[in-house]
């Protein structure tokens, strides 16, 4: 995630918006060949703290509540979701995707606060981030994304699909890095607690 984050920002460092359309679509399912170079930060940015939440922070929550067990079920749900999402594939992938959203429903809102956590000097209303977090497609997604976009101070958008902190500024290459720092900080914070309550927990 961090590598092809930092590829996208190295090249619109160099203005070089083809090399980053194309390092932001591996990054994204979105079509990224059209796209100005603030939405293609953009897109960068909104999956670091997508991916911040469903595949650091979120098997971090789960261990805490479950222990590894409960962590393994959640990776296990996510990635089949991944591989069979009811979007793509049907009746077929409702369940995991269903279950995912389930799973997820805690984790992601953990994932806002340990962002906003990370970055104590930006002014966040919650309710503001909750009716951000809520316009987006997934009832999960949004709530990283739009922490980030508050937390950062920028405007995170997926054209004809949603925007996220609207009275933001566009996002710039060095929001990238931000975004990645912001990020690090938050895993850091959950890793930290998980560490604590497996050491409590020996004890």
């Amino acid at each position: 995630m961090f590598e092809h984050a930092d590829a996208v920002r190295r090249a619109l460092e160099r203005e070089d918006l083809a090399g980053a359309r194309a390092a932001a679509g591996r990054m994204v399912s979105r079509d990224t060949r059209e796209l100005p170079g603030e939405l293609v930060a953009s897109a960068a940015i909104e999956s670091v703290a997508e991916n911040l939440s469903d595949s650091v922070i979120a098997p971090a929550a789960w261990y805490l509540a479950g222990g590894l067990a409960a962590a393994y079920v959640y990776r296990a749900a996510n990635t089949l979701d991944a591989m069979a999402g009811y979007r793509s594939r049907g009746r077929f992938g409702m369940v995991p995707a269903r279950l995912d959203d389930a799973l997820n429903l805690v984790p992601a809102r953990v994932t806002a606060a340990a962002v906003l956590a990370v970055r104590p000097r930006a002014l966040v209303r919650w309710r503001s981030l909750a009716r951000d977090a809520r316009s987006t497609a997934s009832p999960n997604a949004g709530w990283p994304m739009a922490a980030m976009a508050h937390a950062l101070g920028v405007r995170l958008e997926k054209r004809g699909h949603h925007v996220l902190h609207g009275a933001g500024r566009y996002p710039g290459h060095g929001d990238i890095r931000r975004a990645l720092g912001a990020a690090a900080g938050a895993a850091g914070l959950m890793y930290a607690l998980a560490l604590a309550a497996s050491l409590g927990a020996r004890r």
